[in-house]
């Protein structure tokens, strides 16, 4: 009995730090990925913005144009969290609120850039 436990939880190690290494490049649900476009000036083209939800990890990544800028996750029990990165010479803010409802949690994302809120993502 004891063989089988200590098989079962190896099996149940391995298979979670198998999920929470996966990469960005993973495919996602449709519900873990959300983008937005942002125009910086009128001489610019649109930048693509995403934000991908890690599965089985409360981690958030956001990308312009398919470039990490930067990452946020909740710490412990927190509710909130908020991360500083650049991209092109401009400040860019991720910001998230974690909302807990029947054993579940309902998250918004907030991506600002040099202070100004360019979307709100709900996952």
């Amino acid at each position: 009995m004891r063989s089988f436990l200590f098989r079962a939880l190896i099996v149940a190690t391995a298979t979670l730090l198998t999920a929470c290494s996966s990469t960005q490049f993973t495919l996602y649900k449709h519900s873990d990925y959300k983008s937005s476009d942002y125009k910086p000036s009128e001489s610019e083209p649109s930048w693509r913005i995403t934000v991908v939800k890690k599965a089985m990890a409360d981690i958030f990544v956001c990308s312009i144009n398919d470039s990490v800028v930067v990452e946020g996750t909740f710490r412990g029990f927190s509710k909130n969290f908020e991360e500083d990165g650049s991209y092109r010479g401009k400040k860019v803010k991720l910001g998230g609120y974690r909302a807990s409802f029947s054993g579940s949690y309902e998250y918004q994302i907030r991506v600002f850039i040099d202070d100004r809120e360019i979307g709100k993502f709900d996952f």
